[in-house]
């Protein structure tokens, strides 16, 4: 029995020496280095990614195609709106501008007319004329501006003037009357069928004795 114990101990001394060189050796020798496995897992890709990854863009297209079908629109809106701003900038004027414009119309075409009587009675006036009118609408005109008295015989292109101003024909003799120039003559028509132009003189001249 002693001899057992002896080598149960020596076996166990054995066995803590052993299990001591081991430790010591492993601590002192370092383990082989195992290659990364991410390396592999990076390079290579499984099927489901690439699947994955083509669905993504799938949907970035699907995404884009709007985005580039509403551009088109949206620049259309907003060449619309340039041209509206633009359509607005033109028609909206400033108070000047509209002042010029206003101020800016068609002149109405003139005449001179005068009136020269026997005595002291002697008008002198610019008459603006519409388009035909005659040498008689044109007296008419400025009467009815001076509150003057016609009095005439006949009408229409056949009118006749008798006086003017209370002096009628026959008042300073058996030949006095009234008589009209336009432009320096004495023309051959009728007050009521001579018509006058823009610019014409238009002289009513009372006649005596002659």
């Amino acid at each position: 029995m002693d001899k057992t114990k002896k080598y149960t101990i020596v076996f166990v001394v054995i066995c803590f020496i052993i299990i001591g060189v081991v430790g010591i050796y492993r601590t002192i020798t370092p383990l082989p280095k195992e290659k990364p496995v991410a390396e592999k897992t990076e390079t290579v890709e499984t099927p489901q990614k690439e699947d994955t990854l083509k669905t993504k863009e799938d949907k970035k297209e699907t995404e884009d195609k709007p985005k580039k079908e509403q551009q088109p629109e949206t620049t259309k809106k907003e060449k619309k709106q340039t041209t509206n701003t633009t359509t607005n900038q033109t028609t909206k004027q400033t108070p000047q501008e509209k002042s010029k414009h206003e101020e800016v119309k068609p002149q109405k075409d003139k005449v001179q007319v005068s009136i020269q009587g026997a005595d002291v009675f002697t008008i002198n006036q610019t008459i603006e004329i519409e388009k035909d009118q005659s040498v008689y609408d044109v007296l008419k005109s400025l009467a009815t501006m001076k509150k003057i008295d016609i009095n005439t015989n006949g009408f229409g292109p056949a009118i006749y003037v008798r006086g003017i101003n209370g002096l009628n024909e026959f008042d300073r003799g058996p030949k006095s009357g009234w008589k009209y120039k336009v432009n320096g003559t004495f023309p051959s028509a009728s007050a009521g069928t001579y018509k006058v132009n823009n610019g014409d003189t238009v002289e009513w001249i009372y006649i005596i004795n002659e």
